[in-house]
């Protein structure tokens, strides 16, 4: 819990000593899937000219308490929040809901571009071949650091 308190202090002091409370953060692993993307769109659930961005929730996410207050203003909203639907991917709609009412996912990687959430156990991690092309690396259309 250390390292998650000195990190969401970083991105406040980023943004000027923000307060946590009055500033929306929305923090985790990042992925863009555009297969859910075109999916919901097609559907009318996300905006046409947007790229659908999630914090993955096998590694978790964080919001901040700005964020949590106004996604409560909205979690039973059936058109943008998707409140009545049986889903598996609860992460990206969280995030078509929070996009919904402005708030991006924040990018978490730090100075090197290093992910600082993950999903996986880090002895999969570290000896995993990054050149095996798999679902990872169509989430990740930013690039994989190896090692990292």
């Amino acid at each position: 819990p250390n390292n998650l308190r000195t990190y969401l202090a970083s991105l406040a002091y980023k943004d000027g000593n923000a307060d946590p409370r009055l500033k929306e953060y929305y923090v985790g692993r990042r992925f863009h899937s555009k297969e859910m993307e075109q999916k919901l769109k097609k559907k009318q659930k996300f905006p046409k000219n947007a790229k659908l961005y999630f914090n993955t929730g096998g590694s978790g996410y964080t919001l901040s308490h700005a964020t949590l207050r106004k996604f409560l203003t909205v979690v039973d909203d059936v058109e943008h929040c998707s409140s009545n639907e049986k889903t598996s991917a609860e992460d990206v709609m969280m995030a078509t809901c929070l996009h919904h009412l402005g708030i991006r996912v924040t990018d978490s990687r730090d100075q090197q571009g290093r992910e600082r959430f993950h999903m996986f156990m880090p002895g999969r991690l570290y000896n995993w071949n990054i050149t095996e092309k798999n679902w990872y690396h169509r989430f990740n259309p930013w690039g994989l650091k190896n090692k990292a």
